[in-house]
């Protein structure tokens, strides 16, 4: 074969030997990219189940804490706490306290239940008893609470503990007396 030829030849193999090296590189980059996408509609799919289930235990978490907190201000009525000073005799006691330690007995994702008075100052907690005399009437809670006549549960700000430190968000609850006069918040 003539030099023409033989380099048309070599030409047409290295052309073709290109092609093949292209071919097989954008069918690995195919590959990857729908390998990635299905990669990532698997964990977005993921991601949108988790939370709904943590949408869900966080409904299902608010919702028994609501409860309790709504208990506690039956407990009040039951004992017929009607004025300020009928709920600092009662809120005070020892019997009140064990009252709210076997409230969250079993209960793991409530750290503590805490009685406010009317003015801030904590009256009761199962923290310990007696309780420490902290006033957190500053608290946005707090001051929700005694502005707004609500059955709802308020939901506060993050905030750091005053007692533990601890970063918390409270969710509290009016107690009024029986005419509907702002006793203290139940956190």
């Amino acid at each position: 074969p003539s030099r023409r030829a033989q380099i048309t030849s070599r030409q047409m193999v290295v052309a073709i030997g290109g092609l093949l090296i292209i071919a097989l590189i954008a069918t690995a980059t195919v590959t990857i990219v729908r390998s990635k996408r299905q990669q990532l509609d698997a964990a977005a799919h993921e991601l949108a189940q988790l939370s709904l289930t943590l949408s869900e235990e966080a409904a299902r978490t608010m919702q028994s804490v609501g409860l309790m907190l709504t208990d506690v201000q039956s407990r009040l009525d039951v004992a017929g706490v009607e004025t300020p000073a009928d709920f600092e005799r009662y809120a005070t006691t020892k019997d009140f306290y064990q009252y709210l330690r076997d409230k969250i007995r079993d209960v793991s994702h409530i750290d503590a239940l805490v009685v406010l008075d009317r003015d801030g100052r904590i009256v009761n907690s199962t923290r310990g008893w007696p309780s420490s005399p902290i006033r957190v009437g500053d608290r946005d809670y707090f001051q929700a609470n005694r502005d707004t006549p609500s059955a709802f549960p308020y939901i506060g700000m993050p905030v750091r503990s005053r007692v533990t430190g601890d970063w918390v968000i409270n969710v509290t609850r009016r107690i009024n007396g029986q005419n509907g006069e702002f006793l203290g918040v139940v956190i």
